[in-house]
């Protein structure tokens, strides 16, 4: 994702900065008592280089979070109607690791066959 220097309606400056953001994912799936249980872990490295002395002053402060992760336990199933599905998502985003117009900051999330709510961290 490469910033084009003229976008001002994106946060923080994230239109005019540059991202190479490498991801790995994992998760493991399991049966306990009956009930299907995964947990899963994403972490994400910005390979892009910030300079302190940057034009942008939130780039200028941040220029060293370029780190993140998620971990992540999901219990139940989806696949019937009456099924429920209960996920709950621990992340730790470092400001300059992903574009943050594209992260997500909802952790906990509580689905019942189609219908979805959720708890945002503010």
């Amino acid at each position: 994702m490469s910033g084009d220097g003229e976008t001002t309606n994106l946060r923080n400056g994230n239109g005019d900065r540059g991202y190479s953001v490498g991801a790995v994912n994992f998760q493991v799936k399991c049966q306990l008592g009956g009930v299907p249980i995964a947990f899963g872990t994403d972490f994400y490295s910005n390979f892009k280089d910030y300079d302190s002395d940057s034009n942008d002053p939130y780039t200028a402060v941040h220029h060293n979070e370029d780190y993140g992760y998620v971990l992540s336990i999901v219990v139940g199933k989806l696949k019937a109607p009456g099924d429920w599905l209960l996920g709950y998502y621990y992340a730790n985003i470092e400001a300059l690791a992903v574009n943050a117009s594209f992260c997500t900051r909802r952790l906990v999330q509580v689905r019942r066959q189609g219908r979805s709510n959720g708890f945002k961290r503010l």
